[in-house]
């Protein structure tokens, strides 16, 4: 039961805090020591911190290519990638397709 607090608690941190969250700054807003915070991720989401981090943010631009008409350079720089080239590849390497055949297949269609 508790597990399952800190999991959406820390999911939902990540999700409010995506742009910038780092493994320090997320540790120290839970009240722990980052080494903990690391293992306690792992533990949770059986991924490193950075490896969840990287989920979430590729989950969240599936939905923004999905349900806005925000460029894809718009959704890589409010997502916290400072280039759009490594934005373009781990999309494709989560997602099998690049953010324009996702917005393509799955989204938003400018009229």
């Amino acid at each position: 039961m508790l597990e399952k607090y800190y999991e959406t608690s820390t999911t939902r941190y990540l999700v409010l805090h995506n742009q910038d969250a780092t493994l320090h700054g997320s540790a120290e807003h839970f009240g722990y020591n980052k080494n903990y915070f690391s293992r306690l991720c792992q533990n949770l989401f059986n991924k490193s911190f950075s490896e969840q981090l990287a989920f979430i943010r590729i989950e969240l631009a599936k939905r923004m290519l999905a349900l806005s008409n925000k460029t894809i350079e718009e959704i890589s720089v409010e997502l916290g990638y400072k280039n759009i080239s490594s934005f373009f590849a781990l999309f494709k390497r989560a997602v099998d397709m690049t953010p324009n055949d996702y917005r393509a297949n799955h989204g938003y269609r400018r009229t």
